[in-house]
């Protein structure tokens, strides 16, 4: 496996974060569940132009989004585990952390060590979590 990951240039965090608002400014008042679900996979598509690079290869990407498709139908787990941690706050950070850990294991099926801490960014993919588990682990009861 190279040591270094070369997918072309990358689009800067700011041009990101424009199209990014764009995409999302340019949607319709009440999208469809397609018009939904387009603009998540443009999303998609910009994160790794920004965090991969441009080149990074179409049959690829279309594994991320995939993996990412399967991953946004597990919502009410986390509902269900945000609701427990309200009672017992020490298992939303648990909870936070099971949840970060599957993310980081599935885009690793697609991934390389090397693409997934420039996808992630090293500390998360070495210690996944959420903010809200950091936050939590951050308050000594």
């Amino acid at each position: 496996m190279p040591d270094s990951v070369d997918h072309g240039p990358r689009i800067s965090g700011a041009e990101y974060d424009r199209k990014v608002a764009n995409l999302y400014l340019e949607l319709p008042e009440s999208p469809s569940d397609e018009v939904e679900r387009h603009a998540r996979r443009r999303e998609l598509d910009l994160k790794i132009d920004h965090r991969l690079g441009i080149r990074f290869p179409e049959e690829r990407r279309e594994a991320l989004w995939h993996v990412d498709e399967r991953m946004s139908r597990r919502p009410l787990r986390m509902l269900l585990a945000w609701q427990i941690g309200k009672i017992v706050p020490r298992y939303i950070a648990g909870a936070a952390r099971r949840l970060g850990s599957n993310v980081i294991n599935e885009y690793r099926t697609v991934l390389t060590p090397q693409e997934l801490e420039l996808f992630f960014g090293g500390r998360e993919v070495d210690s996944p979590g959420l903010p809200i588990d950091r936050q939590h682990s951050k308050r000594k009861p």
